[in-house]
């Protein structure tokens, strides 16, 4: 909005297409002298409901040693209900300004008040002043469903859960005293379906209080003071707060399966690992070459190993599945494994040859092998170098 006597026109584009205006024209660092020779020019721009939450965000308390009192907390919880229904920037400035430091602080001291001590006269003053301008203005629906207010929504909830949900199980154990002994007309059944709004938002942001004991508590109070308004007023059934009622009792249905960790003793020793335990049989019975003492195991396999369908020993990663422990089981895992790394592939190809695949449990058909016919051993012999040596001939 341009200031007063300056064209509306040039203070949007910089021209003004009209020749006989009657306004000034001058740029703004022409105004900047006039501005500062009259700094209630800017106040002037800004609406009544600007300054009316520029007031407001004033009047929290910004020290952290000073509580505010009773008085000035009714007054910041009453206008920022009156602040939530006007434009949408002020909305968002409202609940942003109660997510700070500021505003939480101010949450805190309303909750922390010895609610127990006080008289039932003040009672009901107190939570219609203070505590219920605030559940009306966090359940208010545009803030609710306000995408940008999401984080600072949160973070009022959050708050008002508090550790272990003593602040939310406090603040909503008072609710519900005042409730039941409110007088039952259209002004509280408002007051009680802003209490259950709240109260399921809690639940629903903080998991943890499904299995709060306290709060389980609070929510059979809630439903005793709903029977108890439904029956006197059977005209009007509470759509909403039974919806509410009924999601809280449904997500507390699940809670009480989960396990209480606060009652739960910790164990000091080492927690046992889940596996999956495969049955294996020992070594020794399979053929003539399985034993259990690797000492008798012949390097090559024997004709009655190669025909053998059953699998062979492999020992596993499980120590509790060794035959042997110590330094000879180690040597006897290292050594089967060596073997079957090397002539294992010698006896699964001569068992592919010798009998039909279909028949074998245990034979890869990836392998690569290269068979030749009519061979015949001509020479035998070992080499101090080279090991063991054959000589073939072929027709």
């Amino acid at each position: 909005m341009a200031p007063k006597g300056i064209c509306r026109e040039f203070a949007k584009s910089g021209t003004c297409k009209f020749k006989k205006c009657k306004f000034r024209h001058k740029k703004d660092d022409q105004m900047a002298p006039h501005t500062k020779e009259n700094p209630s020019l800017l106040s002037n721009t800004l609406s009544n409901t600007e300054r009316e939450f520029r007031a407001w965000k004033h009047s929290i308390p910004v020290n952290r040693k000073a509580a505010p009192t009773d008085g000035r907390l009714t007054s910041i919880f009453q206008k920022a209900l009156q602040l939530i229904d006007s434009d949408v920037g002020v909305r968002q400035s409202v609940i942003q300004a109660l997510s700070d430091e500021s505003g939480l602080r101010c949450i805190q001291s309303m909750t922390e008040q010895n609610f127990e001590r006080m008289p039932g006269s003040l009672e009901e003053q107190t939570f219609r002043t203070q505590i219920l301008p605030l559940l009306k203005t966090i359940s208010h629906a545009d803030v609710l469903q306000s995408l940008i207010l999401e984080q600072s929504v949160g973070t009022i909830y959050n708050f008002l859960f508090g550790v272990g949900g003593t602040r939310a199980s406090k603040l909503l154990r008072f609710c519900s005293e005042v409730l039941m002994h409110c007088n039952k007309n259209e002004s509280t059944m408002e007051w009680l379906e802003a209490s259950l709004v709240v109260f399921s938002r809690i639940v629903d942001l903080n998991s943890a209080a499904l299995i709060q004991e306290s709060l389980k508590d609070c929510a059979s109070q809630f439903q005793l003071i709903f029977t108890a308004w439904v029956t006197d007023h059977p005209d009007n059934p509470l759509h909403q707060s039974r919806l509410h009622l009924e999601r809280l009792f449904h997500r507390f249905d699940i809670g009480i399966s989960l396990p209480n960790m606060t009652q739960k003793k910790m164990s000091k020793g080492p927690r046992a690992r889940g596996a999956f335990v495969f049955e294996h049989d020992p070594p020794g019975g399979r053929h003539d070459n399985d034993h259990r003492d690797i000492c008798q195991i012949r390097i090559m396999p024997t004709f009655d190993e190669i025909s053998s369908r059953r699998v062979e020993y492999l020992p596993t990663y499980d120590p509790a599945q060794w035959h042997v422990n110590g330094p000879h089981g180690l040597l006897d895992r290292n050594f089967r494994l060596l073997r079957e790394d090397t002539v294992g592939l010698l006896r699964d190809a001569i068992q592919l040859e010798i009998q039909p695949p279909r028949t074998l449990s245990n034979h890869n058909p990836k392998q690569r092998t290269n068979v030749y016919q009519g061979g015949r051993i001509a020479k035998l012999g070992f080499h101090k170098m080279d090991g063991f040596q054959f000589k073939f001939d072929f027709p």
